[in-house]
Parts: C-alpha cells; structure tokens; sequence
C-alpha cells in the first residue's frame, strides 16, 4: 500500500490495519512543506511518543541537513524533554478514516526542520485521545484487522495494567 508522501509503502507488520498511512518519513532526496504547527499538535504528538506501541530493533537518524552532515549538533528541548535526532519507535494517529503511522523522528522533524504535516494528519492528531487511554485504544481498534480483513481475532489490542497501575498495551497475534 503506498504512503501519501514520497511514495513510502507500509511495512508489512502494519498492512493487517485497514486503511494504514505513513506520514513523516522524509529524506534529504525530497523537498518537505514546511511551516508552523500548533503547540497543542506538538503536544499530543509528544504524548503520543511517550508511549509507543511499537520499537524496532533498530534506529533511523535524522539526515537532513545540517543533521546528516556528521557535525555535532546542540540539544533540542521542547518543555524539557529532550528531542532526539534519532527514533526508534513509531507513531499511531487514528484519524476519521485512515490509521497514521509515524516516526516518533517526527518531533524533531517538526521542531528542528520546521517540518509542516499535512493539514488531514495534524486534524488527527488535535482529535486523538490521550495515549495509553481506553479511548486511544478503542480508536486503533477500528482499523484492527477482523476476520474481513485477514486476521484471525477481532480483539487485537489487550490493555493490561503493571503492578504500579500503568497502563501497558499489548498487541495479540492476529
């Protein structure tokens, strides 16, 4: 399934989700809009990397200039979390129709390269519950796969809570 922008295709892991989308997957070979975004988009989007559903065994750095130049770079912070140049997570924004996957690199993307997502996902994004919420998991759920769409339980996600009460979001085997 091909992404929106820069003709990205979804990793296979996420084709079981109807309607899956990436955003924010930029490269130095590609222009980006840039512009402005909210405090509040940004805010939900730093909750929402706090709490990731998905780590890769690897990371992506950032490479678009002067971040991919190999020369140091000084420390971004946005309201005292540090915003790294380098990502290992991803992102999910439910929106009305389509299920956004984004590097968690988005951040930085955002606030060091004035990256400008699309109006359609940071629209998500300010609607998105809290992460970690049942309302956040009930909205992934909608484009979790069910027997019409290939998987096997139409129970993807279990929210279960640690011995300290916080939630923990475990994915099942579709």
């Amino acid at each position: 399934m091909n992404g929106p922008q820069l003709g990205l295709k979804i990793d296979p892991m996420f084709e079981c989700f109807s309607k899956s989308k990436p955003v924010g997957y930029l490269s130095p070979e590609q222009d980006y809009p840039r512009g402005e975004v909210s405090e509040d988009a940004v805010d939900r989007l730093v909750d929402l990397a706090k709490h990731p559903l998905v780590a890769w065994c690897g990371s992506h750095d950032c490479e678009l200039d002067p971040c991919g130049s190999g020369q140091f770079q000084p420390e971004l912070k946005y309201r005292g979390l540090v915003v790294p140049t380098w990502c290992s997570t991803d992102i999910f924004v439910p929106g009305e129709s389509a299920l956004y996957v984004v590097p968690a690199l988005i951040l930085h993307y955002i606030l060091c390269h004035k990256y400008a997502p699309p109006s359609y996902f940071l629209d998500a994004v300010i609607a998105c519950p809290k992460a970690a919420s049942k309302e956040y998991f009930a909205a992934l759920k909608r484009f979790a796969p069910t027997a019409s769409t290939g998987g096997a339980d139409t129970q993807f996600f279990e929210i279960i809570r640690d011995t300290e009460g916080n939630v923990i979001p475990v994915c099942k085997e579709p």
